[in-house]
């Protein structure tokens, strides 16, 4: 029998959070919905869990298949779904407020989208904490915003969202089955298909953050390679800029250290999927590096040998680490904003190299007035002034110091003036961390 809204529940192994997550899907008050859970082959107690809800709740339908990934487990619960839109919630995560999906099927129903959109939380721990994810939409009270995806082209989070069922059905749209990133192909293609979308202010969804879905990152990484793959080749098809260049960026920051960790497993794929992502890259898109080559395919080639590799990942591991703030920043505070809170509106850049440009580039496009650089190198090229630390430094409102290695360089700075000086590093841990 036909529902308003289908909530699929792939789940393996996750006798310790399955219940907060069903109870949430319960308690939603929409007054016509089925809860399709799919086990993954779990060798815990998880399925008779599931099996216990299924036989309490005549609305929860429970399946099971052999351990192929969460990706499989999704088209599955797609293919027994009923409902005029799906949900997709993951066992070890729940929903907040109970009205959500009632007023997420109401707003689809109300503006003719086929997709509709939320805000979200995390779980670090048991602290619920908001996330930035489309809070800034509703500063004066709106209770609905409408949006075309060119204007959005976000790649994560679709578990905020409601789809049309009928569209995912009609342009053939579900999860690759890959055992890592098989969500972000499946919500820009969504998205891309469905061209507009609306967002309504409710509660949805909370994302449960621990040990486990941290070390996640590091498994998988040919099949995440994959998954980054086809969404830049969905955005060179569909003139998508800015969701091309936030992947490049999830290579080059987010997923790098993975990648050159295992660049040589299985028969060298990683590394043959990494020069293919390179090859189809549209470098005059990607402003951040003139190179032309992904930051961790340059670190490989650069590697001569066993002992010179292992030395270098563990180098990069600092610089990965403040490379994944600088993208966590991105979803919260932006470095702009932080400082002009601190009422700093001109500034100047110490350092010239990758995070020194990348501070550089993003302030460019915001009213903060980056006056000159500080770099001992001669071969910079960059439409700002280029001074050398040896030089006469005039007055800013703060200088930013963007290498890595900063203590020598604070002294450095406070010998010169004494003007505020900032740590690219510290002030990205308080944005992003």
């Amino acid at each position: 029998m036909k529902c308003k809204v289908s909530v699929i529940i792939p789940i393996y192994n996750g006798e310790l959070y399955i219940e907060q997550c069903l109870k949430s899907a319960i308690a939603q008050t929409i007054d016509s919905k089925e809860i399709i859970c799919v086990d993954d082959g779990s060798t815990d107690s998880t399925y008779g869990i599931i099996v216990r809800y299924a036989q309490q709740y005549p609305f929860i339908y429970c399946y099971r298949q052999k351990n192929q990934g969460s990706g499989v487990a999704r088209n599955y619960g797609l293919s027994m779904a009923t409902g005029e839109f799906v949900a997709f919630l993951d066992g070890d995560d729940y929903y907040l407020a109970p009205s959500s999906l009632e007023k997420m099927y109401k707003a689809c129903v109300e503006t003719g989208v086929r997709i509709c959109g939320s805000l979200r939380s995390k779980d670090v721990f048991g602290e619920i904490i908001p996330m930035e994810l489309h809070r800034k939409l509703f500063k004066n009270n709106e209770t609905v915003v409408a949006l075309n995806y060119h204007e959005f082209q976000e790649d994560y989070h679709y578990h905020n969202y409601i789809y049309s069922r009928k569209m995912l059905k009609n342009y053939h749209i579900d999860f690759p089955e890959y055992r890592r990133y098989q969500d972000p192909p499946f919500f820009v293609r969504a998205m891309i298909a469905a061209e507009r979308f609306c967002v309504v202010p409710v509660e949805l969804y909370c994302y449960r953050e621990d040990e486990n879905s941290i070390k996640r990152k590091k498994n998988y990484i040919a099949d995440a390679l994959k998954g980054m793959i086809d969404n830049i080749m969905e955005a060179k098809e569909h003139h998508l800029r800015i969701l091309h260049n936030l992947t490049v960026d999830r290579i080059n920051s987010e997923y790098y250290v993975a990648i050159v960790e295992h660049a040589f497993d299985n028969h060298f794929e990683v590394l043959d999927l990494l020069r293919k992502a390179n090859d189809i890259i549209r470098w005059d898109w990607y402003d951040y590096k003139s190179e032309k080559e992904l930051v961790p395919l340059t670190l490989i080639k650069n590697m001569q040998n066993a002992k010179t590799y292992m030395r270098q990942i563990q180098e990069i591991q600092e610089s990965h680490h403040m490379l994944t703030l600088w993208l966590n920043s991105h979803f919260g505070n932006t470095i702009e904003g932080y400082l002009k809170r601190k009422s700093i509106n001109q500034v100047a850049i110490y350092g010239c190299g990758f995070f020194g440009m990348m501070l550089y580039k993003e302030l460019s496009r915001t009213d903060i007035k980056v006056e000159y650089m500080i770099d001992q190198r001669n071969d910079i090229e960059a439409d700002v002034e280029i001074i050398r630390p040896g030089s006469q430094w005039r007055r800013v409102d703060a200088i930013i110091i963007s290498p890595l290695e900063y203590q020598s360089i604070i002294d450095i700075c406070k010998d010169r003036f004494t003007c505020r000086i900032l740590v690219l590093k510290k002030l990205l841990m308080e944005l992003g961390g």
